[in-house]
C-alpha cells in the first residue's frame, strides 16, 4: 500500500467524520496489528475494539472511548477503517507494493500534519532530555509526577528501573492514546506507567506526594475549574505535591504577570528559596506555538537558594544553526552543556545569578531581560550620579483615540510619523473627537517626548512644533519635563542613546507584540546634564536643523528635475 492510498482512506476523507488525532491513532493501530501479525484475524473488528486490543496486549491502561472528545466513530468512519484494513491485507500478498518499514510510514504521517501534531508528540528537545535527566540524577527510586504528560520523551529519559510515571492525562485523553502507540511502534521497551485519572479534574489527588516531577503545560488561558490559568493551577499543584526536584515549563506570562494573583503565587513558590534556575527558552522551542516559555527548576523541599540562576537560551549561540526564527527552534549541544553547568553549579556557566532579595524587590519577576538590563546599566553607570526619568518628568499613558465620527478633527501620531532624525512630523491619521473623549488627554505640546511601549518598544520621538490638534497614539507614553534644569533635546538624546535603547529592549516582554511596563519606563536611569553639556547639545541641535533644511532644499530641487525629465521623456515618445 502506498502513501496515496493512505491519503485516500484516511486524510482525504477524515473531515467527514474524524478530527486529526483519530485518523492518526487508527493508522498507528492498524500498523501495530500488522507488525504483531494480528491484522488478518482482526479484519472485521472496529477501531475502538482494535485500540483496546493493542493496549491490552501491551499492558497499557486504556481510556474508555466514551470519555474521548470524539466519542465513538460514525458508521461511515468505521467502514472506511475496515476497508483500509482489507486493502492492507490484500497488499500483503504483493510484496512489490507493500512495505514493512514502519519508520517510512511514520515519517510520512507526521510530516503530513507536522505543525498540528509536532507540539504534542515530537518536542524531544536536547534541553528537555537534560532537564529530565537532572531531576532523576539524585532520585533513583520513586514516582515522577507528570501532569498532562505532553512531552513524549519525558518517560524515555526517566530510565531508572525503579522510577515510574504518574501522569494524569488532563484535558485531552486522545493525546495519551496516540503517544503510547508511537512508543510501541518506535520499539520503546520501557513500559509507561501512566495512570488514567479523572481528566474532568486534573488536580485529582491533592494529598498524594511525589519524589520528582516534570511537566510542560498546555497554554490555555483558563481551566474548567477556576478563573486561574493552567500555569497557576499546576505550578502551585506541583509545588505542594512534589517534595523532591521538579521542573515545569510554563509561559513567560506566568513569570511576569502583573495581576495580583500572579504576584502572590510567585511569592508563595519562590520566597522559600526552592527555585534553583530559570531557563528562558526561544520562541519555537515548543513546536507549534510562538509562545515564549521558561523552564522553572525547583530543588528538593528544604533546600534554600539565596541566588537564582538565569540562563538566556534565546541567544543565537544556543540555537541550532539555520533554525533561528523558524516555527520549530531546536537548541544545540552548546545549550545542553550550559544547562548542565547551571544544574550542576558549575562556576564557569554563562548564567547570571540574581539574589532572591533582588528578585523579590521586582515582584518576583522571572524575565531574564530585566536582570540583564540592570546588570548592564549598573556596569556602565558605575560611579556616576544618576536620577530616574520619573524624577525629572511627568509620564502619561496615552489613551485609545477611537473616532467619535463627529466633533473636531485631530491627528493621531503613530510610530511611522517619527522621522529618521527622531522628530515627530505631521501625523497622517485623522480622527474626529467630541470634547468629552478621554483621548483629548493625549494632546502633545512643543517639547514633549513620546516613547513607544507597545510594538516598536523604545522608539522615541520629539515634538518640535507647536500644535493643538496632535494626539499621541495609544502605543505611546507622553514624557513632559518638570525640571527646568533639563531641556527636551537633552532628554530626547539620552532616551535615544544606545545605553537606554539596549536597556529598554531587554525590558520589553511578550512574543509577537512587545510590551514595556510603565513602571520600567519611570525607573530608567539618567545622567543629569551640566551647563556646558546643555550648551553643546543646543548648538548641535541648531546645526542639525540647518543640515535638515539644506537636505529638504536639495530634495525639492531633485523633484523639480524629475519633472523636467518626465516631460522630456513624454515629448520624445510622442
Amino acid at each position: 500500500m502506498n502513501v496515496i492510498q493512505i491519503d485516500d482512506f484516511f486524510f482525504n476523507n477524515s473531515h467527514l467524520c474524524w478530527p486529526l488525532e483519530n485518523p492518526i491513532t487508527n493508522l498507528l493501530v492498524v500498523w501495530i496489528l500488522q507488525k504483531e501479525g494480528k491484522l488478518k484475524e482482526r479484519a472485521d473488528t472496529s477501531p475502538i475494539e482494535d485500540l483496546k486490543f493493542v493496549f491490552d496486549n501491551f499492558k497499557l491502561p486504556f481510556v474508555d472511548a466514551s470519555r474521548l472528545p470524539w466519542t465513538l466513530p460514525t458508521q461511515d468512519a468505521e467502514n472506511m477503517y475496515k476497508n483500509f484494513k482489507a486493502k492492507l491485507i490484500e497488499s500483503e500478498k504483493d510484496n512489490s507494493s507493500y512495505t514493512t518499514d514502519t519508520e517510512i510510514l511514520l515519517n510520512y504521517v507526521f510530516n503530513r500534519y507536522r505543525e498540528q501534531i509536532l507540539f504534542y508528540y515530537f518536542n524531544e528537545q536536547v534541553a528537555t532530555k537534560t532537564l529530565v535527566k537532572w531531576i532523576e540524577e539524585k532520585t533513583k527510586v520513586g514516582v515522577c509526577y507528570c501532569p498532562f504528560n505532553s512531552i513524549l520523551n519525558a518517560e524515555d529519559a526517566l530510565i531508572g528501573e525503579n522510577i515510574t510515571v504518574d501522569a494524569p492525562i488532563g484535558l485531552d485523553p486522545s493525546e495519551y492514546q496516540t503517544k503510547n502507540l508511537i512508543h510501541i511502534l518506535m520499539g520503546n521497551d520501557k513500559k509507561i506507567s501512566t495512570t488514567i485519572n479523572r481528566y474532568e479534574d486534573p488536580l485529582y489527588d491533592k494529598q498524594k506526594k511525589y519524589e520528582l516531577g516534570f511537566s510542560c503545560l498546555p497554554f490555555i488561558k483558563k481551566t474548567e475549574f477556576s478563573n486561574r490559568s493552567l500555569d497557576q493551577e499546576y505550578v502551585e499543584d506541583m509545588y505542594e505535591k512534589v517534595k523532591g526536584r521538579f521542573i515545569v515549563i510554563v509561559s513567560l506570562n506566568f513569570g511576569i504577570g502583573g495581576l495580583q494573583q500572579d504576584k502572590k503565587l510567585r511569592e508563595k513558590v519562590l520566597s522559600t528559596g526552592r527555585l534553583k534556575a530559570v531557563l528562558s527558552l526561544p520562541t519555537g522551542f515548543l513546536a507549534g506555538t510562538s509562545v515564549y516559555t521558561i523552564a522553572l527548576v525547583f530543588d528538593e523541599d528544604g533546600i534554600k537558594h539565596n541566588k537564582i540562576s538565569f540562563l538566556d537560551l534565546k541567544e543565537k549561540e544556543y540555537i541550532e544553526e539555520g533554525r533561528a526564527g523558524r516555527k520549530f527552534t531546536p537548541l544545540n549541544q552548546h545549550a545542553q552543556s550550559e544547562i548542565e553547568k547551571v544544574l550542576n553549579d558549575d562556576p564557569e556557566t554563562s548564567a547570571i545569578k540574581v539574589s532572591l532579595s533582588d528578585v523579590a524587590s521586582q515582584d518576583y519577576n522571572l524575565d531574564i531581560g530585566r536582570y540583564k538590563a540592570a546588570i548592564a546599566s549598573a556596569k556602565v553607570l558605575e560611579g556616576i550620579s544618576t536620577v530616574t526619568l520619573e524624577d525629572v518628568a511627568e509620564i502619561y499613558r496615552a489613551q485609545s483615540s477611537q473616532s467619535d465620527g463627529c466633533g473636531d478633527s485631530y491627528y493621531e501620531i503613530s510610530v511611522s510619523d517619527i522621522n529618521s532624525y527622531g522628530i515627530v512630523e505631521t501625523p497622517k491619521k485623522e480622527v474626529s473627537l467630541l470634547p468629552s473623549n478621554k483621548a483629548l488627554r493625549n494632546i502633545v505640546r512643543k517639547g514633549d517626548i513620546i516613547l513607544a511601549i507597545k510594538g516598536s518598544t523604545g522608539k522615541v520621538g520629539l515634538v518640535e512644533e507647536t500644535q493643538d490638534n496632535w494626539l499621541a497614539g495609544q502605543s505611546f507614553v507622553i514624557i513632559r519635563l518638570k525640571n527646568s534644569m533639563w531641556t527636551p533635546e537633552f532628554l530626547f538624546r539620552q532616551l535615544n542613546s544606545k545605553r537606554v535603547r539596549a536597556q529598554l529592549e531587554m525590558l520589553s516582554t511578550g512574543g509577537v507584540v512587545k510590551l514595556l511596563k510603565i513602571s520600567d519606563v519611570k525607573a530608567i536611569k539618567l545622567i543629569p546634564p551640566t551647563a556646558q553639556t546643555l550648551i553643546k547639545v543646543e548648538k548641535a541641535k541648531e546645526r542639525r536643523n540647518e543640515i535638515i533644511s539644506k537636505i529638504k532644499e536639495l530634495q525639492a530641487e531633485l523633484e523639480s528635475l524629475d519633472e523636467i525629465f518626465k516631460y522630456t521623456e513624454m515629448y520624445l515618445n510622442n
